[in-house]
């Protein structure tokens, strides 16, 4: 078994926290953990859907990690909570936070990690970044996107808890949608195709020709669009138009400045009460979901915090 190397490339405390949901995966997962300093802190969450045997052996082969348990719910990031509050409960000194988890698809896994931690340059990349003080989070450049408002509803209402302004997110009237799905008066297929957050796939040309789009945009409302809940079919709809299109961290893997986050858990989060709200088992985020939600809410915490998202 390799160990880690002893580098002295850090003058401040590191950790990288591990989230494992799969014995298979997470031995994938080891090259990386190897390319961390012998003095970062190494945390490992454990699903309490892998086996006995697994755990011994994961155990085994890592002696000097901190272990966590929980149960299989909100995915990675339940066991991302779990952490946070052992960190906060035992007082752990900790300046940069790296994380990453036995996501199940390989080549979305390896876009997420690679940029961060292949090699050790990557990490002392992202710790380098991450000292200038503008800087909050590290990511992948290619799973940056669109901070989207599919899980409105529940940011939105988190933001309302806390008392925090939202300037991140359209607030859309997702009532008045369920109530009128079916007026195509009120369809607007310029609009629908073109509002940045339906995410739909068009030709540029095609907005010049006006019985093209509107042919399009009726054809993918009727047979795709009205079925599920993200998409906005008329701009009457926003109820709240934010100026600026923010981005997050697709999939929970990323580098943060550990105050940040730290800092904000300890005043807005009641773990008891929120480690209650995630989904158990697997699910998909066709409509809101607790756990979505604070994908989301990670990098918002950032921008709450006026620091930038570094992707790379």
């Amino acid at each position: 078994m390799n160990k880690r190397n002893n580098l002295y490339i850090y003058n401040m405390t590191t950790a990288l926290l591990i989230q494992v949901g799969n014995f298979e995966i997470f031995k994938k997962l080891e090259c990386y953990i190897y390319n961390f300093d012998e003095n970062c802190i190494i945390m490992i969450h454990l699903n309490e859907i892998l086996n006995q045997n697994d755990i011994i052996n994961i155990k085994n082969r890592h002696p000097n990690a901190i272990y966590t348990f929980g149960e299989n719910k909100g995915m990675d990031i339940f066991g991302f909570f779990v952490q946070i509050k052992y960190i906060i409960d035992n007082d752990l000194n900790i300046d940069y936070i790296c994380k990453i988890h036995t996501k199940t698809n390989d080549n979305w896994r390896d876009n997420l990690i690679k940029p961060l931690c292949e090699t050790k340059e990557d990490i002392t990349n992202c710790i380098n970044l991450l000292k200038n003080d503008n800087n909050g989070m590290v990511c992948s450049k290619k799973y940056f996107k669109l901070l989207d408002h599919l899980n409105g509803p529940i940011i939105i209402n988190l933001l309302n808890h806390w008392k925090i302004k939202n300037k991140y997110i359209d607030e859309i009237d997702w009532k008045e949608k369920e109530e009128n799905l079916y007026d195509l008066d009120k369809f607007d297929p310029h609009f629908y195709i073109t509002y940045p957050y339906n995410n739909i796939m068009y030709d540029e040309n095609h907005l010049k020709d006006i019985n093209k789009i509107n042919s399009y945009g009726l054809f993918h409302w009727l047979e795709i669009g009205f079925k599920h809940f993200k998409y906005v079919h008329y701009p009457e709809l926003i109820k709240f138009k934010n100026e600026r299109h923010y981005k997050f961290c697709a999939g929970t893997i990323f580098w943060i400045r550990a105050n940040i986050l730290i800092n904000f858990f300890k005043k807005y989060i009641n773990f008891d009460e929120f480690c209650k709200l995630f989904e158990n088992d697997y699910f998909d985020n066709s409509k809101p979901t607790f756990t979505h939600s604070w994908e989301r809410l990670f990098s918002i915490i950032i921008y709450y915090n006026k620091k930038i998202i570094i992707n790379i």
